[in-house]
């Protein structure tokens, strides 16, 4: 059993892509005996031995005068993640403008030597909001990988004419669902001397201002709910696939502030939109229509007759004293396409409000 775990580990860590900091060997720091302790202190060693050999190969990939660790192992950190979205449809008719509840939620961090594990939790439903989001980045030396995924029950706002406010109509909380699911590859070219790790993931050092050319690609879902209760449901579902490029650049600034900011300009390689509408629901639609309207259809399909366009905006300021730490970081995902006459602008963000503790 204790050579089938010594595996197991072994293959675990050799298979984790995340970024370490260097060490040469770290001695017991869990005293005492028992069977208990020694299996802990025996994985600690199997995950030493090999985060050693990683960060060693990692070590001779990047330019020390650029890029350096931490000398602590232990980082916990704690913060506020915020989340939201808001999106514009524009049309000879009307224009629609919707925005979501921002939804708050505690995360909690444990990272050795770059591994970490994380909790969220959201205590602000008590308070109405039905909101739900799930987000993981990843922050490797060349590859960056994001997932976001939002759901939200809140979305509100305005239907109607924009020279004419006796024609806007309300759209109350609950008529109207939005889930978006974002999946995002970001690669860095001048990963000897650029980190997105320092500036996200704090388990690493910039030490001195730098560049770098990025190459994005993103694939985008957004579905949105039009609820008519017993009459049935409107869906609208795009998804479109991006490629672009872009730049990040990490400034160094005194008493050990770091500032990132980085872009991504996509254009979209494929797309296609899906509408769904209940046959009694398109019924009375098209009965009430203009005659010079064109028939709702249960479901239709298309594509945009123009690429769209896709921004990916990276942001994060982070302070560091002492064994302490600060900062706040961002991430937006926002998209344009345009069909017909029809104009629709979607964007949704994450952001991180966070304070830790190196030992």
């Amino acid at each position: 059993m204790k050579r089938l775990t010594v595996c197991l580990l072994a293959v675990v860590f050799l298979m984790s892509p995340q970024q370490a900091v260097a060490q040469i060997h770290i001695p017991d720091t869990i005293k005492g005996k028992g069977f208990f302790i020694g299996q802990l202190n025996l994985a600690k060693h199997v995950i030493d031995f090999f985060l050693d050999k990683r960060d060693a190969a990692n070590a001779a990939k990047l330019d020390s005068n650029y890029i350096g660790y931490y000398p602590e192992k232990l980082m916990f950190s704690g913060g506020i993640y915020n989340s939201g979205g808001w999106m514009k449809v524009g049309t000879d008719d009307g224009t629609l403008n919707l925005n979501s509840d921002v939804s708050d939620y505690l995360n909690l961090r444990a990272c050795y030597r770059g591994l970490s594990m994380s909790f969220s939790m959201n205590p602000f439903n008590m308070f109405g909001n039905d909101d739900t989001e799930f987000d993981i980045s990843f922050y490797g030396d060349k590859l960056v990988f994001d997932f976001v995924y939002q759901n939200s029950e809140t979305m509100s706002g305005t239907i109607g004419d924009d020279d004419d406010d006796s024609e806007t109509i309300e759209l109350n909380k609950g008529f109207i669902n939005r889930r978006t699911i974002t999946l995002g590859a970001m690669y860095v070219f001048n990963s000897r001397r650029f980190s997105y790790a320092a500036a996200f993931d704090q388990t690493c050092l910039q030490k001195r201002s730098c560049g770098s050319v990025l190459l994005g690609a993103n694939y985008l879902y957004n579905r949105i709910r039009v609820n008519f209760e017993e009459l049935g449901n409107i869906y609208m579902k795009s998804k479109m696939l991006g490629l672009g490029i872009g730049y990040g650049y990490n400034f160094v600034m005194p008493k050990q502030w770091l500032l990132s900011i980085s872009g991504l300009a996509e254009v979209g390689v494929w797309n296609k939109v899906r509408s769904e509408t209940t046959q009694d629901l398109a019924d009375l639609l098209n009965l009430i229509a203009d005659e010079d309207s064109e028939p709702i259809r249960p479901i239709e399909t298309y594509t945009y007759d123009r690429p769209p366009l896709i921004f990916i905006p990276r942001l994060a300021v982070v302070h560091h004293f002492g064994r302490f730490f600060a900062g706040f970081t961002s991430l937006g995902t926002m998209h344009f396409a345009k069909q017909d006459d029809e104009s629709n602008f979607n964007m949704v963000f994450v952001s991180n409000l966070l304070f830790g503790i190196r030992l």
